[in-house]
């Protein structure tokens, strides 16, 4: 891996003049050999495509990434190389920030590939994107559910409303026939009264003309008519 010198603004980068003194504090090779205080402390950050810091550089183990003043960039791009390629800022500490310096690391052509181990931040962007992803994909299924109930519930109003069309038919169908039957059983009592053989014998007749005794028996068939027309037990 190799690490490339990404500029920062000018006041930030910008040298102290000489002051023609001996200067004890060291010369820091990660700051472009800028000094800075012996004790200090070289930090490691994640930056995103804007160069903001995200994250802080941290080892396989967990543990944050720190350096000794002296660090060469040689230095910088081992600790760095399983974190994979991006841009790292380096930020020197002692009770306050002495100097920071972007750099971007690339993998050598000669080098293994090794994929670059997504930050913080992107992971949790993309749990967040997954979780509206998945939530989305529940309203839609509740919204296709709400519309299949709607659907079978106006099919079952439908079947309903044929159901009771159809008890109607069947019950004035029921009535039909009951009258049907009736009318039957009257035409078969009529037919059992003009009937020759069921008529009962008049001894009588033999002696009588035949006109009287057509007459009389058409009065007893039209008197059992009438009889069949009114509800038994009633007075007629």
């Amino acid at each position: 891996m190799s690490l490339l010198l990404r500029p920062l603004s000018y006041r930030s980068r910008r040298k102290e003049p000489p002051t023609g003194k001996h200067d004890p504090r060291a010369l820091c090779p990660l700051l472009q050999d800028r000094r800075i205080d012996p004790d200090a402390r070289l930090h490691l950050w994640r930056l995103d495509a804007r160069r903001r810091e995200t994250e802080r550089a941290t080892h396989p183990a967990g543990g944050p990434i720190i350096l000794g003043v002296d660090a060469t960039i040689a230095d910088a791009a081992g600790v760095l190389y399983h974190l994979g390629a991006g841009l790292y800022r380096v930020v020197a500490r002692t009770k306050r920030v002495a100097g920071r310096q972007d750099y971007e690391a690339r993998y050598a052509g000669a080098w293994p590939f090794a994929p670059r181990r997504p930050s913080d931040a992107e992971r949790l962007r993309a749990t967040i994107d997954a979780e509206r992803a998945a939530r989305r994909h529940a309203e839609a299924e509740r919204d296709a559910a709400k519309v299949e109930a709607d659907h079978l519930r106006a099919k079952v109003s439908r079947w309903k409303q044929a159901l009771r069309v159809r008890s109607e038919q069947v019950g004035k169908l029921e009535e039909a026939l009951e009258q049907s039957l009736r009318r039957l059983e009257r035409a078969r009592m009529l037919y059992r009264t003009l009937s020759p053989e069921l008529a009962e014998p008049e001894p009588e007749d033999a002696q009588r003309p035949d006109f009287d005794a057509w007459t009389e028996r058409t009065c007893a068939v039209i008197e059992r008519i009438a009889r069949l027309g009114h509800p038994s037990g009633a007075d007629g």
